[in-house]
């Protein structure tokens, strides 16, 4: 597999703003099949760097956007069917040197569903995290390093009731994870508790249609 490593300082040289001095905001998403979802934007543009884990197939999934410094994604399944061109130019497995550790990017369709985690934890033991898609499903391992992490669909496409994201806070100390996820009566969020681990599936959050109290760490 193609592997492209990245240092976040070569992708922002903007002073980072935040809850805490030096924290780094990142929006991870997945599975978009064409542009992000409109209910997701003002969170995720408010974010330094948006990570893309796969199926993007529409180049307007990686436009940046409000404060937005820097998009980087990798290639899903659907981004180059077989004996077609790959139109985005995509790396198969990014790694991104983040404060505090790397995070691994790679769509994941290559790992057998029941398997995946664990797999994913044997193939890049030296992140912190793995984000993946694929499934369209959210999903927030945390039982063991690394922890993988899969966003959900962030398009309109089998988004399993409403577009969904997660949000990273990067800090050299620690990781922290906000979850989002669009419904009918407004933007969803919630924190992953700091201390807790474990593994949990799609929570939805308290509803709150006002994307500017978003319940940032």
């Amino acid at each position: 597999m193609e592997i492209e490593r990245i240092d976040w300082r070569k992708l922002t040289c903007e002073r980072l703003g935040g809850p805490r001095v030096g924290a780094l905001r990142l929006g991870l998403i997945a599975d978009t099949h064409g542009p992000v979802a409109e209910d997701l934007r003002g969170v995720l543009d408010r974010c330094h760097i948006l990570v893309h884990a796969g199926d993007v197939l529409d180049a307007r999934a990686l436009a940046c956007r409000g404060c937005n410094r820097a998009v980087v994604a990798v290639r899903g399944n659907n981004d180059r069917p077989a004996g077609a061109p790959d139109a985005l130019g995509l790396p198969d497995v990014l790694e991104l040197i983040l404060p505090g550790g790397c995070l691994v990017v790679i769509h994941g369709d290559r790992y057998p569903a029941a398997v995946r985690a664990d797999r994913l934890r044997r193939d890049f033991p030296q992140a912190r995290a793995v984000l993946c898609g694929h499934s369209h499903r959210m999903g927030v391992d945390r039982a063991a390093r690394p922890w993988v992490l899969n966003p959900g669909a962030a398009g309109r496409v089998r988004t399993g009731g409403g577009a969904s994201a997660l949000v990273l806070f990067a800090w050299k100390t620690e990781w922290r994870l906000v979850g989002l996820r669009a419904h009918p009566g407004g933007l969803r969020a919630w924190r992953f508790s700091a201390t807790v681990a474990g593994r949990v599936d799609g929570l939805p959050g308290p509803a709150d249609p006002d994307s500017r109290r978003i319940p940032w760490p």
